[in-house]
């Protein structure tokens, strides 16, 4: 993963949703009278001007180049949250096939469908689509759903976006694997 502005950002918003979820059981609140509180944990990071800073609030002066040292003190040891956060999105990654920078940027998540050898050699009477696309499938000797998942980039993109939205898929990528 090449850290970029887009997923150095996101590093930094995934350590403020972490940082937000400590909790501290024997903190005592005088207005409430009661025990217990949640809080942002504080972060350690570098600035622009090559500061570092400790905050409970929004980072703000972050230096993206150095998004990994992002770090939580505990006494005498550190967690180095932007480092673990950048981790896991790259593990996301290689087991989810995805990848964050695309989407980051507008892409779509990659999704690959199992169809059912019983659907693929459905007539393509099963879409229960508009005359107007249905005329399109005929025309164009789509005899199975089969045929219409493997052939899809021949299709208008408004058409397929019909029967995607038919089959499921509307908010995917769709790529064809027969099983």
């Amino acid at each position: 993963m090449i850290i970029t502005n887009e997923t150095a950002q996101l590093i930094s918003d995934l350590e403020e949703v972490i940082g937000n979820t400590c909790y501290n059981g024997d903190s005592y609140n005088g207005w409430t009278k009661e025990y217990g509180a949640h809080f942002r944990y504080p972060v350690t990071y570098i600035g622009n001007d090559g500061a570092r800073y400790k905050t409970k609030g929004r980072k703000t002066n972050i230096n993206l180049n150095r998004i990994e040292q992002m770090r939580y003190k505990f006494g005498a040891n550190q967690l180095y949250i932007g480092r673990g956060i950048r981790n896991l999105l790259e593990e996301l990654e290689d087991r989810f096939d995805i990848d964050f920078e695309d989407l980051l940027t507008g892409g779509t998540m990659p999704m690959t469908i199992t169809v059912k050898k019983e659907i693929c050699e459905q007539d393509i009477s099963w879409f229960k689509c508009s005359k107007k696309v249905m005329n399109y499938l005929n025309k164009h000797e789509y005899k199975t759903v089969g045929d219409v998942i493997k052939q899809q980039d021949k299709l208008p993109q408004t058409y397929w976006r019909e029967l995607k939205i038919l089959l499921g898929y509307e908010f995917f990528d769709v790529k064809f694997t027969n099983q």
